[in-house]
């Protein structure tokens, strides 16, 4: 099967009436169409049902990370202790 010859983005994006792309495109050449590049990292999870997390504790006994892992993805969120009293809670970090 032979390939199709990709547009140009201009002429692509003048065809769909958008002023402007704001999402990264490849060229499939067996549908002969621009798609979405898939994007390289996850996005900050959301809360899922399909989700298992992991607890990790420090050698005082607190909690120290939590790590969630959705399809095979995983981040984690790291708790902070001053004076034994939680003091910080960090954003989700993809590892």
């Amino acid at each position: 099967m032979a390939s199709a010859t990709p547009p140009t983005l201009t002429h692509y994006q003048r065809l769909q009436g958008f002023a402007r792309v704001v999402h990264n495109l490849v060229w499939n050449p067996e549908s002969g169409d621009f798609e979405v590049e898939a994007q390289s990292k996850s996005p900050i999870p959301q809360s899922s049902q399909d989700a298992s997390y992991a607890l990790a504790y420090d050698g005082s006994g607190n909690l120290s990370t939590i790590t969630m892992t959705i399809g095979g993805t995983s981040w984690v969120k790291t708790l902070g202790y001053t004076g034994g009293n939680l003091s910080s809670v960090s954003k989700w970090v993809e590892v």
